[in-house]
């Protein structure tokens, strides 16, 4: 198959969808009133026998168009609208299978994490509580990896780089109340560098 009947065999099938498509829901209304007093077998009938008379207007319309088309690009021009045609229907697919995996990676996480409520609401049941979160301890509200500010606050470098902000001061001061100056940096225990 030569690369301008390949594109003419594209466009009759995609054209001919679209067309069909269009017909279809332009016709739905008027499909809708005209099996209105049918049963439901003539009327599934009448619509079957109105979609194949689109179907094949649809097609011969597509033809007439995939011709005109055709007729009038270079082989180069066909090669690169072939080209952007499947690069185009790739992208499609691609899209659709990232969108497959990230679901059934998504999917999967949850219910490992319902599994693991399940399993701690479990726990916690067997230990006479109703969730898991009725079992920690006042002193045990916070989690063990969130910064407390109120320790952080009594630490000795972090006083030392207050009372120099509250002085007016960028930092620490050069002058410690020993008198012994020093270069303004303290290592994460507190320690002076001079």
């Amino acid at each position: 198959m030569s690369g301008k009947e390949a594109l003419k065999a594209n466009i009759i099938k995609t054209l001919t969808d679209t067309l069909f498509n269009t017909a279809k829901v332009a016709y739905a209304d008027e499909l809708k009133s005209e099996t209105a007093n049918m049963s439901t077998a003539d009327a599934k009938a009448f619509e079957f026998n109105k979609d194949n008379a689109m179907k094949m207007k649809a097609k011969q319309d597509a033809e007439k168009q995939a011709e005109i088309e055709v007729a009038g690009q270079s082989g180069q021009q066909l090669e690169e609208r072939l080209k952007q045609q499947e690069k185009a229907k790739m992208e499609q697919d691609l899209e659709k299978e990232v969108t497959v995996e990230v679901k059934k990676k998504v999917d999967a996480l949850t219910k490992k994490a319902l599994n693991r409520v399940y399993e701690d609401d479990l726990q916690a049941m067997e230990a006479g509580h109703a969730h898991v979160s009725e079992m920690t301890e006042p002193e045990q509200e916070h989690d063990a990896n969130v910064p407390n500010i109120a320790k952080a606050a009594l630490d000795p470098a972090v006083m030392q780089l207050a009372a120099g902000a509250t002085a007016g001061q960028d930092g620490l001061s050069n002058v410690e109340g020993d008198g012994v100056p020093y270069n303004g940096t303290v290592n994460i225990t507190g320690a002076r560098y001079f």
